[in-house]
């Protein structure tokens, strides 16, 4: 049985690191040993800080994967493109690296090992430090990521490629950064927000017979954080 990353189904983590970097030049033999030596660190680590549920995941973009000639496996990976005529650009990089964990001290370690283990064979151009809110909130106010699915064997019947196919135990993910206008959120009528997002902030249940709106469902998986 394959064994997913372990940044993917655990989910209700309370800090998180997203890095994302280019490889340099000729460097993928680098890449491979920063690799084995990152899910090194995390053993250890793991090891360091047995409760607070330490995890990482290590995604590649379109064109890095292919040039490893992993033909059969990530045959979905695409690069994302332009929308909304420069609304959401695209900011295609190779590498991308997720840390998470329940304290941010053990976060912060790993990515200090992770760091250490790449060195220069990436070129880091994204590192973000992300927190989960009280009640697991975003900055809008409403509970995050009511609509997932609860339960590890749920959330890998969605998130993880099943057995039987070339890259079973994989999965893919989109990165996506949202720019939020806090003050002319906060100045919308609560009824206004409640109808946009369908449920009220008291109350994360997912309101009967509401319309959905982009708010709700740009991910069926979200892992979501705040910096």
């Amino acid at each position: 049985m394959s064994h997913p990353q372990s940044a993917i189904i655990p989910d209700h983590a309370q800090a998180g690191i997203f890095i994302e970097a280019d490889i340099s030049d000729g460097r993928n033999e680098d890449i491979k040993s920063a690799c084995r030596l990152s899910l090194e660190a995390l053993a250890k680590l793991k090891t360091r800080f047995p409760n607070d549920i330490l995890g990482l995941t290590i995604a590649f973009g379109s064109r890095a994967w292919q040039s490893f000639g992993h033909t059969d496996e990530g045959s979905e990976i695409k690069p994302f493109p332009e929308l909304g005529n420069g609304l959401a650009p695209s900011t295609q990089h190779d590498l991308y690296i997720h840390i998470q964990a329940t304290e941010q001290k053990a976060a912060y370690a790993l990515a200090q090992s992770v760091f250490g283990a790449f060195g220069d064979s990436i070129r880091v151009t994204t590192e973000e430090h992300g927190l989960r809110l009280y009640e697991d909130r975003g900055l809008d106010g409403f509970v995050d990521g009511t609509e997932n699915p609860q339960g590890d064997d749920n959330v890998r019947n969605v998130a993880i490629i099943p057995e039987g196919k070339p890259d079973a135990g994989g999965s893919y993910v989109l990165l996506q950064k949202y720019l939020h206008d806090l003050k002319k959120w906060d100045a919308v009528p609560t009824a206004e927000q409640e109808a946009c997002v369908g449920r009220s902030p008291p109350q994360p249940t997912l309101r009967k017979n509401q319309r959905r709106t982009w708010f709700d469902v740009h991910f069926l998986l979200q892992h979501a954080a705040q910096y």
